[in-house]
């Protein structure tokens, strides 16, 4: 079953500033699309209300399987994880692992515990006990073990180590082309997801200036991600 995570006409207006404008785009199973802007280009926003935890002052947010649109909330749908050391830094990993199981009835407890301690990580470590990339991996293997359709990451890459963010990068590209979850990845640079996305979005002061598929950026610029991205933004004059 095919799924497509769709923003349609988004809009987020906060005081009188408009934040994020008339954003349009969607989110497929087995994609995995980069998210590029500078700071305070609104990527963090648009995350907020694709996971439903903003609500769009217009437009709308919703999930389709097969083409017909599915009730309930996003969240039975959409598994985030946020920037930084979003774990409770009090507990143990264990404690984490059977929490995150106790709330979620589709949590598969026993690939996660296997996958965390494939990584050398003891169940008993307190998360405060975590460098940053071991931080990051048993997040992100707490997210995907929720078995949700689709998985928002806010710039997960930030302040890892190169063998780290390569164990990332197949963990997610296996995630999308064997379970067919949808993945979109916000960064501040494209080239530390280039070799694994499928699609390109590029997003300044609240707007989409482009929302394309590798194959088109491959044809036009030879796989230069970052050349691409920069020509978008310099069209719009920044």
């Amino acid at each position: 079953m095919t799924s497509s995570l769709v923003a349609d006409g988004i809009k987020i207006i906060r005081g009188n500033r408009v934040i994020i404008n008339n954003f349009s785009s969607k989110l497929r199973s087995s994609d995995i699309v980069a998210m590029v802007g500078r700071n305070g280009a609104g990527k963090s926003t648009i995350m907020s209300a694709l996971t439903g935890h903003l609500i769009p002052t217009e437009g709308k947010i919703h999930v389709l399987s097969d083409k017909k649109e599915e009730n309930g909330d996003l969240s039975s749908s959409v598994a985030f994880v946020s920037q930084g050391r979003p774990l409770y830094s009090s507990i143990t990993v264990e404690q984490h692992t059977r929490l995150a199981r106790d709330i979620n009835d589709s949590f598969n407890y026993q690939w996660a515990k296997e996958k965390i301690e494939s990584l050398g990580i003891s169940g008993k470590s307190k998360v405060s006990q975590l460098s940053g990339g071991q931080h990051t991996q048993v997040a992100l293997i707490i997210s995907l073990a929720r078995n949700k359709k689709f998985m928002i990451l806010d710039e997960p890459m930030a302040d890892l180590d190169p063998v780290v963010k390569i164990w990332v990068r197949e963990l997610l590209e296996q995630a999308a082309k064997e379970d067919g979850v949808g993945i979109l990845v916000s960064s501040h640079t494209v080239s530390d997801l280039s070799a694994i996305l499928t699609h390109l979005w590029v997003i300044e002061e609240g707007d989409l200036l482009a929302s394309v598929a590798r194959e088109e950026i491959d044809s036009q610029k030879d796989g230069a991600f970052e050349e691409f991205v920069l020509e978008h933004l310099t069209r719009k004059g920044l």
